[in-house]
């Protein structure tokens, strides 16, 4: 078995950040040498996105529905069966889904400009919205690095101490909608933060900040 064939199954795991800690270290070692892994790292960026259409808002998932859904990625190998299995899971809670699409997006609770903070380029919008599973994290970047390059992680914070609303990859065209869920209650912080994982270094970099209106 090639190196190759050891990452490839653990692609979406990783997408989805449901990999631990030593599972995410052999990945990105693997991809910072390998382009063809990288290229496929690429096509799987639509996942996350997916998948949270289907979190707040939505009727309750199976318990089981994150475990399947990872399972089901590391079995197939070719890249767009992975987003098609993940629209096929969609569609299982398609009912409640559609009723809450057609009624629009929430209206924002928040609405705040993100700043290039250490790396120039990087700007756009967030979105919070308080939920009844915490509070959903709308971001909209330009000046994004693609998934072939890193990674990227959201926060929200409350006197430097962090909490993970999640991680997401950028497209090629430097541009990314993402919509992620953090736990707690908006009032607990004041400050969101997104920071860059290059597959290049080991240090994290503040890609973009902005202090929650008080």
């Amino acid at each position: 078995m090639t190196s190759c064939d050891a990452i490839r199954p653990e692609l979406a795991g990783y997408v989805l950040g449901g990999l631990e800690p030593a599972e995410v270290a052999d990945v990105e070692a693997h991809l910072a040498g390998c382009a063809a892994c990288r290229a496929e790292l690429d096509e799987l960026a639509p996942l996350p996105p997916l998948l949270a259409l289907a979190g707040p808002g939505s009727p309750p998932a199976p318990a089981d529905l994150r475990a399947r859904t990872l399972r089901s990625a590391g079995r197939r190998r070719q890249v767009p069966a992975l987003v098609a299995a993940a629209l096929i899971l969609l569609a299982g809670l398609a009912g409640g889904l559609l009723g809450t699409l057609g009624t629009g997006a929430p209206d924002a609770d928040m609405a705040l400009a993100l700043g290039a903070a250490d790396t120039p380029g990087v700007a756009g919008d967030a979105e919070l919205i308080q939920t009844d599973a915490g509070v959903r994290v709308d971001l909209a970047l330009t000046g994004v690095q693609p998934a072939s390059a890193g990674y990227y992680h959201a926060w929200l914070e409350r006197d430097g101490r962090r909490v993970s609303a999640g991680t997401f990859v950028g497209t090629v065209d430097g541009r990314v909608h993402a919509q992620l869920l953090c736990g707690g209650q908006l009032e607990d912080y004041d400050q969101v933060t997104v920071t860059w994982h290059g597959f290049d270094r080991d240090d994290e970099v503040v890609a973009a900040h902005a202090p929650l209106a008080s």
